[in-house]
């Protein structure tokens, strides 16, 4: 499996969103976290968020929404987190 440092992808299905933000190493498996947290502090909005690894230092995050009628603070969070992570095209499914 390739590793990706900072690779982002949206999915988008009616009723559900995800974000899946992927690290190749600690320290931006830390940046994403920490972004995560201040997101969800600032808006309110708290997500699922599932953590995946691959290896000791690589794997992806996935934030995940239900959207049955909130599909603005799924679009708002996302868009913030790709902004504050400084992600500025990412993979769109």
């Amino acid at each position: 499996m390739e590793v990706r440092d900072m690779c982002g992808e949206v999915r988008m299905e009616e009723g559900f969103m995800r974000t899946v933000i992927e690290y190749g190493n600690t320290q931006s498996k830390e940046k994403i976290q920490e972004a995560i947290n201040k997101i969800e502090n600032e808006q309110k909005v708290f997500p699922t968020v599932i953590r995946k690894a691959i290896s000791n230092q690589a794997g992806n995050i996935s934030i995940e929404f239900e959207i049955g009628g909130c599909d603005r603070e799924a679009g708002a969070f996302s868009e913030s987190l790709l902004q504050e992570l400084n992600i500025q095209a990412c993979d769109l499914k």
